[in-house]
């Protein structure tokens, strides 16, 4: 039997929150392991999407992008970068009536793991992740590219732009949103 060996060239499909989570994630955690490892994020905008409001971060979730350096950046954004939040309130969307609050700090105001919430918004966010990615030495971002057709094969896998270009990979991965094209073109067929 031959050895698993780890991907090399991987593709991302979507340059949204958690593609570009994704692809930090990963050189992260293989570039120690990986020589001349590739991840290349394609996004079917040709500039960095500004659609979205803001988003609240869970103390979990700002553990996470600490650990990808993105934290780092969000508090180098001073006030654009968001701001702490003890508690956000639920409200229903019927009534308009408040239902609850998830708290994010201790009887003593203290938050977990030394994370409350913040508020910040998706934009910031998104130029935080941006800035921090652009760092990294493997990964690589390239815009304006439409996924209209993929084939998988025994050793690799190939995505098909609207452009007439096509990126090949060891390992596609769909972080493209709920109208997946990855979804619908690889894994729904």
């Amino acid at each position: 039997m031959e050895p698993i060996r780890p991907p090399q060239n991987i593709a991302i499909i979507g340059a949204g929150i958690a593609g570009i989570a994704c692809a930090l994630a990963i050189s992260q955690e293989l570039s120690p392991f990986v020589p001349n490892l590739k991840i290349t994020v394609y996004e079917r905008h040709d500039i960095l999407s500004t659609s979205g409001g803001a988003i609240n971060l869970t103390p979990v979730a700002q553990r996470h992008l600490a650990r990808l350096g993105v934290l780092d950046e969000l508090d180098r954004m001073g006030t654009e970068g968001g701001a702490d939040v003890d508690a956000i309130e639920l409200f229903s969307m019927r009534s308009g009536r408040a239902i609850g609050s998830i708290k994010f700090t201790d009887n003593q105001g203290k938050g977990f793991g030394g994370y409350k919430g913040r508020r910040v918004m998706r934009i910031a966010l998104s130029v935080a992740m941006l800035t921090v990615v652009e760092r990294a030495p493997n990964v690589e971002i390239v815009f304006g590219k439409k996924v209209i057709d993929g084939e998988e094969f025994e050793d690799r896998a190939v995505v098909r732009f609207q452009d007439g270009t096509e990126a090949v990979g060891d390992l596609i991965i769909g972080c493209d949103g709920v109208h997946s094209a990855v979804r619908t073109r690889f894994v729904d067929v």
